[in-house]
């Protein structure tokens, strides 16, 4: 079942707001369904936000232990503004680098050539949607015990919250603002699941345990407790959390970044993007050893963590977190990798190389602060990068852009030509 929805000034304050409902007999020969990949006959919903709307999903009471918008494993939902991601022969456009992959028309007749920008897929008047989660469940994504669905958000401008972000009423504050609820991450791209981020304008915010994207709370630990997932949902693949218990931690799973602007926000035992309180050894993906993966091709980040021992700005237990380009900073982080507020077993290349955050301060430009990243190219010890570094979605208002470059970078010349800059003004600004 397909459902295109438009949201148009929409407000639903509900136990229950949106439920894309998992269709479990949508197997090959109509058996319920154990795992997502089971099903081929899915339950898909593109929820489009309309031009200057402002729509709510509000889990009413809070107390109820419900996502706002429900999507679980075996579902899949794209979130978007009024300029779908789509060729006008309804493609789905998959960018490359932080860039339009290829010549093409897009359905509202709009024409983009390669190497153009995402955000020129952006509507210049997206609408917003704000959503607030109920206990122990994502504000978008999964319920409790429930890894989210299949989702892609390729635009609007999205602000979700978990229950009680922050809050220290440790027992019900369990999941995170986009991902999983308690004992929920955001499931394998390989088994048709997965979040991807290709656009759009995101402010999440995770809760006491949960992350801000990515993984809610372990289920267990003295917590809170669910045997299974909700009726007529697949309950999620339990691991061993960071503290020995077996079958209770959450398996973080897989976050591609392609392009928009995400602010995350992690709180005490949740990262900003990534793991949540205790979560499973981030491992799976495809057999049982080989690392889940947080995979950054562009746009711009902001993570915001406590950056203790238990909040880190990026990453999992265990996991991989891949750089091929996009603009984030890190902060220093005692016990984090290569002692940054990074989680996990690696950060890398594509190709498998150490990376090195490297700074480019433009904050003397005023004129680009703020403005929309057009096109960069970027040079090492006077070599092009091989691929190409992929778009940032801004020159943010601190005026760097922050690039992880392969180590050997270190000691070289970095340099950036054929940088331009549609400002806030509206005016093509060239940065050289």
């Amino acid at each position: 079942m397909h459902a295109s929805i438009t949201f148009n000034n929409v407000t639903i304050k509900a136990p229950i707001p949106f439920d894309i409902v998992t269709n479990l007999a949508g197997t090959a020969d109509g058996t319920t369904a154990t795992r997502g990949y089971e099903i081929i006959n899915r339950t898909t919903v593109h929820l489009t936000l309309a031009d200057n709307s402002k729509n709510e999903l509000t889990v009413t009471p809070a107390t109820t232990e419900r996502a706002a918008l429900r999507c679980g494993e075996g579902s899949e939902l794209v979130i978007d503004d009024s300029v779908w991601n789509q060729t006008e022969d309804g493609t789905a456009i998959v960018p490359q680098q932080g860039r339009v992959p290829y010549d093409c028309t897009l359905k509202n007749g709009t024409e983009l050539k390669q190497g153009d920008p995402l955000w020129k897929m952006d509507s210049e008047v997206p609408g917003k949607l704000v959503v607030n989660g109920g206990y122990c469940s994502a504000g978008i994504g999964g319920g409790y015990r429930e890894d989210s669905g299949k989702m892609t958000i390729e635009g609007g401008c999205l602000e979700v919250r978990a229950t009680n972000p922050g809050d220290a009423y440790q027992n019900f504050s369990l999941g995170a603002g986009i991902g999983g609820g308690t004992g929920g991450g955001t499931g394998c791209t390989l088994e048709g699941s997965g979040l991807t981020i290709n656009g759009g304008d995101i402010k999440a915010y995770g809760s006491y345990h949960g992350a801000g994207i990515g993984t809610g709370c372990v289920n267990g630990d003295g917590i809170h407790v669910h045997v299974s997932a909700l009726p007529g949902a697949i309950s999620s693949r339990l691991g061993t959390c960071s503290i020995g218990h077996v079958n209770e931690a959450p398996i973080p799973g897989d976050i591609t970044i392609n392009g928009g602007y995400s602010t995350a926000y992690g709180y005490t035992h949740g990262n900003a993007f990534g793991g949540g309180c205790m979560s499973a050894v981030n491992t799976g993906h495809g057999d049982a050893t080989t690392p889940h993966e947080i995979k950054i091709t562009g746009g711009t980040l902001k993570p915001v963590s406590l950056r203790t021992g238990t909040s880190y700005d990026v990453g999992s237990r265990g996991g991989k977190v891949i750089v091929t380009g996009g603009s984030f900073p890190v902060a220093a982080q005692s016990g984090g990798v290569d002692g940054l507020s990074f989680q996990g077993s690696s950060v890398t290349s594509a190709s498998g190389d150490k990376l090195t955050l490297v700074e480019i301060d433009l904050s003397d430009y005023a004129a680009l602060l703020g403005g929309q990243v057009i096109s960069y190219n970027v040079s090492v010890g006077g070599m092009p990068m091989d691929p190409e570094y992929g778009l940032a979605n801004i020159i943010d208002t601190d005026g760097k852009l922050y690039f992880w470059l392969p180590k050997f970078a270190v000691g070289q010349s970095v340099e950036i030509s054929n940088l331009k800059v549609l400002n806030t003004n509206g005016d093509v600004q060239d940065g050289e």
